[in-house]
């Protein structure tokens, strides 16, 4: 009986060790790629795609969890890089996370249609898509969440509402784009009247939705 439970606890530990060492490698493989990605940005050499590709197929299928979401997201963002927007498409319907709020996923997904539409300068559908974008935005942001919101301190406030606020500026950036910078710029000082609207927070927003601010690269997908 003393020899099987030694063995088996010898078993377990190897197991525990093996699952130790594969998470390592997968954290190893994604720093690599992500260092190769920032070197891509940095230089503009197009070899440091490859390479980040490289080391994210030696771990693909060999990872759990959060790190095999890191991979899918590093990879879509390669693809886009590569102008390869189908794949990048696949890969962004084929994560099966929980998105917060729910909408997320088709807005990402829609941001990537976007980075094509401009690439072929397909001005019909870049209307349609920044629509599409601005509907989901607009399930997931309702009108007394957002007066809810715009009230927050810039500090304290609870996780849920700091993340669900961060989507604030993508959705007056992407309705600047359908309705027109005029009519948004009035809609955010029209918030300004709300009672205990935080005017600080609000005449940062304007920031995203003038044309050509740097506040716009900030943009996840853009």
């Amino acid at each position: 009986m003393k020899k099987l439970i030694l063995f088996l606890s010898l078993f377990l530990f190897a197991c525990h060790l093996g699952q130790k060492n594969k998470e390592l490698k997968c954290e190893e493989n994604i720093n690599q790629a992500i260092r190769c990605f920032e070197e891509y940005k940095f230089y503009d050499d197009s070899i440091k795609l490859d390479s980040a590709l490289l080391y994210l197929s030696d771990i693909e299928g060999k990872c759990e969890g959060q790190q095999q979401t890191s991979i899918k997201f590093l990879k879509v963002q390669i693809y886009m890089e590569k102008k390869n927007y189908k794949d990048a498409v696949k890969i962004m319907e084929s994560i099966t996370d929980s998105f917060s709020p729910p909408e997320l996923k088709q807005i990402l997904i829609d941001k990537i249609k976007v980075r094509e539409a401009k690439e072929i300068k397909d001005e019909n559908k870049l209307h349609e898509l920044y629509s599409d974008i601005v509907y989901e935005y607009e399930r997931a942001l309702t009108k007394d969440m957002i007066d809810s919101l715009i009230k927050l301190p810039w500090t304290s406030e609870p996780q849920i509402s700091r993340s669900y606020r961060g989507l604030l500026p993508e959705l007056f950036y992407y309705k600047a784009k359908v309705e027109g910078v005029d009519k948004v710029l009035s809609e955010i000082d029209s918030l300004k009247l709300v009672e205990g609207a935080n005017q600080a927070f609000l005449d940062n927003l304007k920031k995203y939705v003038i044309p050509d601010e740097h506040h716009n690269t900030h943009m996840l997908f853009e």
